[in-house]
């Protein structure tokens, strides 16, 4: 099988996410010879217009032919949103409810640790974030204040699977969370 990582005028830093998809025996292709869409990492939605309309448009296009869709962090956000998910703007301004914290306690927006419910040591690096998702999602695992850490489409495409943190990252080689998300891809292709 192949996949698409889609890439432009914006700034990505590719090979993390291909050694991920070489982990679960997928080769990089084109768009239109391509298997799996990987929605990747990157800046807010609304900070790079010329991003954000080309990939509405591939998801749009994968989901109408009910190719597998995977999301990372802003792959993540971007695939809620389009399903008419509340994003939360800027999570330490959202709510006094919700205090998404480092395991050390503090929370800076960049290299935050957090355990999820599910007991995985994850590297959230967000300020953007969902604490409800829409209808036909569910939440696989969150944090302990809420913060959706990973979802997958419950009807309809149920090969679309997203996570809010980073497993491409090389802090994330050969640990639980990663394994669990090759895994967890590996089930739905």
């Amino acid at each position: 099988m192949k996949y698409f990582l889609p890439t432009g005028e914006w700034p990505l830093l590719e090979k993390p996410y291909h050694d991920l998809m070489k982990r679960i025996g997928l080769t990089l292709g084109h768009e239109e010879n391509s298997d799996v869409l990987l929605l990747a990492g990157g800046a807010d939605i609304g900070m790079r217009k010329g991003r954000d309309l080309a990939e509405f448009h591939l998801y749009d296009t994968w989901t109408s032919r009910k190719k597998p869709v995977l999301g990372i962090c802003r792959g993540m956000q971007l695939m809620l949103h389009l399903n008419d998910g509340e994003l939360i703007e800027h999570i330490p301004n959202a709510s006094t409810e919700i205090m998404h914290t480092t395991i050390t306690g503090d929370w800076r927006g960049q290299s935050s640790w957090h355990t999820t419910n599910l007991g995985l040591l994850t590297n959230s690096r967000h300020h953007q974030g969902f604490t409800q998702i829409p209808e036909f999602w569910d939440v696989i695992d969150k944090t302990d204040d809420g913060v959706i850490e990973a979802v997958q489409m419950n009807v309809h495409n149920k090969n679309q699977f997203a996570v809010q943190w980073h497993p491409e990252h090389n802090e994330m080689n050969n640990t639980l969370a990663q394994d669990w998300w090759i895994e967890t891809v590996k089930s739905i292709l």
